[in-house]
């Protein structure tokens, strides 16, 4: 290996460690104060870096960036982009590691003391979740054309369509969390947790048919999140043998139940695909057959974990002149606009109109042999230097934390469970790689801004305010019924 090469090697192993250390502070700093929320957030972006960014840049120093000379990425061109994330995590975490510590007293306190308009948005998110998660299920499989048109933008009829489109997305995301919260609450009502349960299953399951393993992960993410969040042992318990049940069968998944979905009679529910699951999951010589011929689970991971590799293409296309400017953010800040009435807008996270000027999309167009739909892994730190270079980079973890921060902050004073999955909904923002983590590009929190903070904000307002005129009015009813008590017809 040349000189130059081993130099780089060392960095990217340097740079690829800082991360892992930065977030690791932050989740023990976390753990040592009792903060809850801090500790979730910053334990699933820990667990994300480790296994995602840092795993894949020490596999390539162990084995002499084999996989980059395979994909024609010289070893600088990985040592910039590990160079860039190791910037964009250090900031990040400065600002975080820097600020005030506050007391999680509140967050303690939230659990006796749920008013009835907090229950009643909470409740809503799981029912709505409910309805959209189980409810797919007697729907028809995906089919290949589906498949081949996953990236295309539907334009709603009319004005209705686009408000179920919009109600469809307010439970998605914020209805999984407050699942994940309820069903390991042992104080919320077995309906109500039965419920929940439902919420989880259904995605599970609904994942597992079509073969998708990001879909897995997101359950059992979420399972973890509950069992954190209300301190359960054996619902991190159930996590971790589900995680042990689930992992064996990913390659059979991905092949053969994959397939098999989209081979079926078209108008085929995904209800009636489930019997095929079960007998595949429960037949360890099918489950067996099912491997993707990938050697070895570690350099299976490696391969599967291409973001710092796909992120060098988002490096190259700034420094020859394609870089996406504030195109990406600026389909996130009209992203309320309906489509029926500009056709032509901006997409978030897009150069274009399309889907398909999304870095998730630029970085695989670029590859022999993929085809121009498909999706590829990138790094917020990439983003960031795409959009705007060395000044973007340094700019984007400084906004982003400063965002974090307000949000703990918000959370830590309201002390109420239906801020904390609003909070815990900014994790989802899933540009990156489908893993849930706090480091995402801008553009990404200001969508989940509009689609969740909003009006979830505004939803928890208008409950709080009708819980308010309530209160108000039968005070005022008592208040007469004690003065007419007080003062008998007749008596000046």
């Amino acid at each position: 290996m040349p000189f130059t090469d081993q130099v780089s090697l060392v960095f990217v192993a340097i740079c690829s460690t800082i991360p892992v250390v930065i977030l690791g502070l932050l989740l023990s700093r976390a753990y040592r104060d009792g903060q809850r929320v801090r500790i979730i957030v910053y334990g699933l972006t820990f667990i994300h870096e480790t296994a995602l960014i840092a795993f894949p840049g020490w596999y390539s120093c162990f084995t002499g960036f084999q996989l980059e000379s395979g994909i024609g990425v010289t070893p600088d061109q990985l040592l910039t982009v590990y160079s860039g994330e190791a910037l964009f995590i250090t900031l990040f975490g400065l600002v975080l590691l820097l600020s005030g510590r506050r007391s999680p007293g509140k967050l303690r306190e939230a659990r006796e003391n749920r008013s009835l308009s907090e229950r009643i948005l909470l409740y809503g998110l799981v029912g709505g979740a409910a309805i959209l998660y189980v409810g797919r299920l007697f729907s028809p499989v995906f089919t290949p054309q589906d498949v081949a048109q996953h990236y295309q933008i539907t334009i709603q009829a009319n004005l209705w369509d686009s408000l179920v489109s919009w109600a469809i997305t307010l439970v998605q995301w914020p209805g999984l969390v407050a699942a994940a919260l309820l069903a390991a609450d042992k104080s919320t009502p077995r309906l109500v947790r039965l419920l929940a349960a439902s919420v989880l299953t259904g995605e599970l399951v609904f994942a597992m048919l079509h073969g998708l393993r990001g879909g897995v992960v997101w359950v059992v993410s979420m399972i973890i999140v509950g069992g954190l969040y209300e301190g359960r042992k054996p619902v991190l318990a159930i996590a971790g043998l589900l995680t042990l049940f689930l992992v064996p069968l990913f390659p059979w998944l991905h092949s053969t139940m994959r397939y098999a979905s989209l081979a079926a009679p078209v108008g085929t529910s995904r209800i009636r695909m489930i019997p095929f699951l079960i007998s595949g999951i429960t037949d360890p010589n099918m489950v067996a057959g099912g491997d993707d011929g990938e050697s070895g689970f570690v350099n299976s991971w490696a391969i599967r974990a291409e973001g710092a590799r796909n992120s060098t293409t988002l490096y190259a296309l700034y420094d020859r002149g394609e870089g996406a400017s504030y195109g990406p953010i600026l389909g996130a800040l009209v992203l309320l606009v309906p489509r029926m009435w500009w056709v032509e807008k901006p997409v978030a996270g897009s150069t274009d109109t399309t889907n398909l000027g999304a870095a998730i999309y630029r970085v695989q167009q670029t590859k022999p042999n993929s085809a121009f739909y498909d999706m590829g892994p990138i790094l917020a730190s990439a983003h960031a230097y795409w959009e705007g270079g060395w000044l973007w980079l340094v700019a984007a973890p400084l906004l982003s934390a400063w965002m974090w921060r307000g949000l703990f902050d918000w959370g830590e004073r309201a002390g109420q469970r239906s801020v904390d999955v609003i909070v815990l909904t900014f994790l989802t923002a899933l540009p990156i790689d489908g893993f849930f983590g706090a480091i995402n590009p801008i553009f990404a929190y200001v969508r989940i801004l509009w689609i969740t903070l909003v009006p979830l904000g505004l939803l928890a307002i208008a409950l709080k305010t009708l819980a308010r005129a309530r209160r108000v009015k039968a005070e005022r009813r008592r208040v007469a019924a004690h003065w007419n008590v007080a003062t008998p017809a007749g008596r000046v």
